[in-house]
């Protein structure tokens, strides 16, 4: 998905220059993604592992959504694990048991930044929301990221993972690809059905 690759001839450039490369990220970023809170409970983290492929997800604050940094699925999934064998131990009296599932994942409710966690990136790439579609590209190219964080005024609004930057620019591609062809008069074939595109 390199800009430059694309951009073969002065009429494309163009195009591409006008109709893209100025696009804020708000625009196409994903608004509904996987987060978690220092009030998280085994049940609602398990909910979401079974719901959301994700590598990693984002740590927010309860209130106000201010990142925290970001979980690694795995931590998630460990975390989650012992709950359902803590619960499952005869050894462990049944009025404790049953409880495991709606207490909050230990590592996040006592989360404290100054200290830190090893579950816990502190610092995971965020990018306010007026980034333009250049500068995302250029992230994901040179920097060798799988998702970023995009942020408004310190609070978390969307997420972008490369996979859905690679999606909205074959979307583009499309676009282009479909005026192009109204202009010689001629037909783009369909896409692939595995390819999803958004016109």
């Amino acid at each position: 998905f390199i800009l430059g690759l694309r951009e073969t001839n002065l009429e494309e450039r163009k195009w591409w220059r006008q109709n893209a490369c100025g696009v804020p990220v708000a625009d196409f970023m994903n608004r509904n993604f996987p987060y978690v809170t220092p009030r998280t409970t085994h049940r609602e983290a398990l909910s979401l592992l079974t719901k959301a492929r994700f590598s990693s997800c984002a740590f927010v604050t309860d209130t106000d959504r201010q990142l925290l940094g970001a979980v690694q699925r795995k931590a998630l999934t460990k975390s989650c694990n012992h709950a359902i064998r803590m619960a499952a131990n005869p050894s462990i009296p049944s009025y404790a048991s049953p409880s495991m599932a709606e207490t909050p994942i230990s590592f996040l409710r006592g989360y404290d930044a100054d200290v830190g966690h090893p579950s816990v990136d502190p610092a995971p790439f965020t990018i306010p929301e007026q980034t333009p579609y250049w500068k995302v590209a250029t992230y994901f190219q040179m920097l060798g990221i799988s998702s970023l964080y995009i942020t408004r005024r310190g609070t978390l609004v969307g997420q972008l993972t490369k996979a859905d930057f690679i999606e909205y620019n074959n979307t583009l591609t499309r676009r282009q690809e479909l005026r192009l062809a109204t202009q010689r008069g001629s037909v783009v074939p369909a896409p692939p059905a595995s390819v999803p595109t958004v016109l």
